[in-house]
């Protein structure tokens, strides 16, 4: 079984924020997927792996929509 996490690459910060991709650790090998979603650091909770939630000033629109797709992505990587 592959370890599935998303991580937020702050190097690469850009207007929209840092990229949001997927990481897919399996036989001491590592793929990284680039998901075309990107979080200001502020709005990305790394504990979770998923956008911020809540009703504080700041948080990214589309928060509740991305993080269904993060959960739809995490369980097709699980099948790899």
């Amino acid at each position: 079984m592959a370890n599935v996490k998303f991580s937020l690459y702050g190097g690469n910060l850009t207007k929209k924020g840092a990229p949001i991709k997927l990481v897919i650790r399996k036989h001491n090998e590592r793929k990284l997927i680039a998901l075309g979603l990107f979080a200001k650091p502020e709005q990305w909770d790394e504990d979770n792996q998923r956008y911020k939630t809540g009703k504080s000033k700041g948080l990214h629109p589309d928060r509740f929509k991305n993080n269904e797709y993060l959960n739809r992505k995490e369980l097709e990587a699980h099948d790899i």
